[in-house]
Parts: C-alpha cells; structure tokens; sequence
C-alpha cells in the first residue's frame, strides 16, 4: 500500500511540474496558432513564396507547409515539448532536421 501511495505522489508531483512547464510555453505556441491560413510573401530574389498553417490534432499541433518559387514543397511541424517547442521539418533535400526552443518567460 505503501508503494501504491508513493507512486501515486510521485506521478501528481510529475503532472504537476509539467503543467507549469507548459504553461511558460503556451503562449508562445498561441502565437504559431494564431498563423492558421494562408500567407504570401516573395523571396530575396522577389518571387513568390507561400506558406499555409494547419491546426491538427485538437490544435495540439501546427503543420505548416512552404512553397517557395523554384524549389519542391517543405513541411514543418510544430508542438508543445515540455518547457519548449519541438519542431520536425520535412525538406526536399531528403532530411528532417529535428530542433526545439526554450521560449523566454514574459515579463
């Protein structure tokens, strides 16, 4: 019983310092949220690039697809990880970088 009481602490106390954790992060993902459409915008070379946010998964994840002149269509994923924003993107080049970032708090 005494296990049981433990592990039961031990997960709550878990929950808990993971829900703050996010709560320092959603701001920022409020903001990628925010971009859901399309957007048009043009290069350094001043042709045409567009890209398009998609709330998926109950808007717990951003998809974001760009197509830049000249260049094959790239994916882009993003979600909450944590205290940060874990991102994969699917390139043309046949990689997929993966990479996070820690938002700074607000003030």
């Amino acid at each position: 019983m005494r296990n049981a009481c433990l592990s039961v602490a031990t997960f709550v106390l878990v929950l808990v310092l993971s829900s703050r954790a996010a709560d320092k992060t959603l701001p920022a993902f409020k903001k990628l949220q925010a971009l859901a459409g399309d957007w048009e915008g043009k290069d350094d070379s001043g042709m045409a690039a567009m890209t398009n946010f998609k709330l998926l998964v109950a808007g717990t994840t951003v998809m974001e697809t760009l197509a830049a002149h000249g260049m094959e269509e790239m994916l882009t994923l993003y979600t909450v990880d944590r205290d940060g924003i874990a991102l994969v993107h699917y390139c043309p080049t046949n990689n997929q970088p993966r990479m996070r970032a820690v938002p700074k708090p607000v003030t």
